[in-house]
């Protein structure tokens, strides 16, 4: 990643709270990804989440090539200079991998409510990053990802009422939205029947020094 994109990137999170990377992975990937999400016996109903959507959890425990993204280098560079405001200048593991499932909407369903995912509004400097890669074309009838810029400065939660303010965004398969983990976010509406898959996993900043080192060899023994 050349350091001009980096730069623009980390001055979206910073100003709008979220950064939109178009053609993040190419055709191949996605379809290999895709591949291995159809069909799953560990997809699991979850209508307190999202009515009708269907779970994969820990994708990482399925195949190795949802690991290896993980360690994508454009991704800890993104990750590495993110995470550095109010890390100690001395501290080199300052983020570690939390988890990643992929959420599938096969048939039509309402709009989340917005929310956040840090479990702490407005918090700087930042605890979390989210990454959703869109494993399929996602336009206006699909029900895309929705955020409202600039939320992740606000120190309350969300309203019903502030979804007036949400901008939907949409996007082609191997588009990676990467948002401040304290953005109001959530899917909108779904109008039609068309299967959305929606792979994303998070990266959180941790407190102590973590060696996430440790996870290549645990993957490359089991797979």
């Amino acid at each position: 990643m050349k350091s001009s994109k980096l730069k623009n990137i980390l001055n979206n999170l910073d100003t709008k709270g979220y950064s939109v990377i178009k053609n993040f992975f190419p055709v191949k990937k996605i379809e290999k990804l895709n591949s291995l999400l159809t069909p799953n016996k560990k997809i699991k109903n979850n209508p307190l989440f999202h009515g009708g959507a269907e779970m994969i959890y820990n994708l990482q425990n399925i195949n190795y090539e949802f690991v290896s993204i993980i360690f994508n280098l454009s991704i800890n560079k993104i990750c590495r200079e993110y995470f550095k405001k109010g890390s100690h200048y001395l501290d080199k593991d300052i983020y570690q991998f939390d988890s990643m499932h992929s959420r599938i909407l096969p048939e039509k369903s309402n709009s989340q409510d917005l929310h956040i995912d840090s479990r702490i509004c407005g918090v700087y400097p930042p605890t979390h990053l989210h990454f959703f890669l869109y494993l399929s074309d996602v336009n206006e009838q699909d029900g895309p990802t929705q955020v409202v810029p600039s939320s992740h400065k606000i120190k309350r939660f969300p309203k019903i009422s502030d979804k007036k303010k949400a901008k939907k965004i949409l996007g082609n398969a191997g588009t990676l939205i990467v948002i401040n983990s304290s953005l109001w976010h959530g899917s909108s509406k779904k109008k039609n029947k068309n299967t959305k898959k929606n792979y994303n996993f998070i990266i959180f900043k941790v407190a102590h020094k973590t060696d996430i080192c440790s996870a290549i060899f645990v993957a490359k023994k089991y797979y």
